[in-house]
This record gives C-alpha cells, structure tokens and sequence, in this order.
C-alpha cells in the first residue's frame, strides 16, 4: 500500500501494479526489493525521461527497506514466534556473521529454534525444582 501512495502521488502510470508488485515482491528477501526497484526505476525513466525520478525511487525503496526491515519484519515475525524484536535482529547480525548469507537467511528459523529449546529446557527445571521442593 505504501509503494501505491508513494507512486500515485509522483505520478508515475501503473502506479496501482507496481505498488502491488512492489508489496509482494518484498516478501522475497533481499532479491525481491532489488527487483521491484529496477522495475520501478524503468517504468518512471520511460515515462519521464529524467534520470531524476530515479532519484525518487531510490528514497522510496530506501525508507520502505528501513521500515521493512527494522520495524515491521521483526515486530510481526517476533510476535508470531514469541520473540523480541531485539532478539530477531541479533539473531539475524549474529547469524549473518557466523555464517555469512546462509546465516542471514536462516538466522530466525534457528533462533526460534534456540529460543524454543531454551523455553522447554528452563521449564523443565522449574518443574523439577517444583516437585523437589514439595517433597
């Protein structure tokens, strides 16, 4: 819905598909934004002939990678997870580290993963520790 707004107020024909075709491809990680933007950037280049409008479509997709990325993946995904949004992006810097793009792209698989056996193991000890004490 953004990537409409955004378009439909510059001004730029097809404004309604390439702001679908922005919003769904941004679900593919990485790869998805890169091909929205080069299809964003052709279609104004064609309809203004002014490199400027270029310029327009970088800022778009700038802000839209930052809020995507930093805001609304992590808040979304954590919830559905039960995880921190914090900890989604640790996960994903500390992955990414680790193991490079591999890390990057399974960085939340495994840190539910993690944060699954750690909630199992911790609430195995409080249950023995329970059971301890009211013997």
């Amino acid at each position: 819905m953004y990537y409409f707004i955004i378009f439909y107020i510059i001004g730029i024909d097809y404004s309604l598909f390439l702001g679908v075709f922005s919003g769904i491809f941004s679900l593919i990680p990485y790869f998805g934004i890169f091909i929205s933007f080069i299809l964003s950037a052709y279609i104004s280049l064609l309809q203004f002939a002014d490199p400027f409008f270029i310029f327009y479509i970088i800022i778009i997709f700038f802000i839209a990678f930052l809020f995507e990325g930093y805001f609304l993946s992590p808040k979304i995904v954590g919830e559905k997870l039960g995880l921190h949004p914090l900890a989604i992006l640790y996960s994903v810097f500390l992955f990414g580290s680790l193991l490079g793009f591999l890390g990057i792209f399974f960085a939340i698989p495994f840190a539910s993963i993690i944060f699954l056996y750690y909630r199992k193991i911790l609430f195995n000890i409080n249950n023995i520790t329970d059971e301890t004490a009211s013997n």
